[in-house]
């Protein structure tokens, strides 16, 4: 199994990028639905509060796993954001 989390928070990020990177409630199952219209190999999870957002994958295959890139490109076309805006400030474990 192969786990990681792509993520920004109170320490990587100000606040403006925080509030435009967050996910609301009534977004989260858009997300998940987009996660796996975009990774369809691997299972996510999303964690949104005032001080950090973290998008945990875990897929089976290493071969599948989306790259940095990958999930900061999801953040950037979920919400309108323009990668270059926050792509420094996504950390990745």
């Amino acid at each position: 199994m192969n786990l990681q989390v792509v993520y920004c928070n109170h320490h990587t990020a100000n606040l403006g990028i925080r509030e435009r990177l967050a996910f609301s409630r009534e977004q989260i199952p858009e997300a998940y639905t987009a996660l796996r219209a975009a990774f369809p190999r691997a299972e996510w999870v999303v964690l949104s509060t005032c001080n950090r957002i973290e998008v945990y994958t875990a897929q089976e295959d290493a071969e599948h796993v989306p790259s940095h890139h990958d999930v900061a490109r999801f953040f950037a076309d979920f919400h309108h954001v323009p990668l270059e805006n926050f792509f420094d400030d996504l950390l990745e474990q």
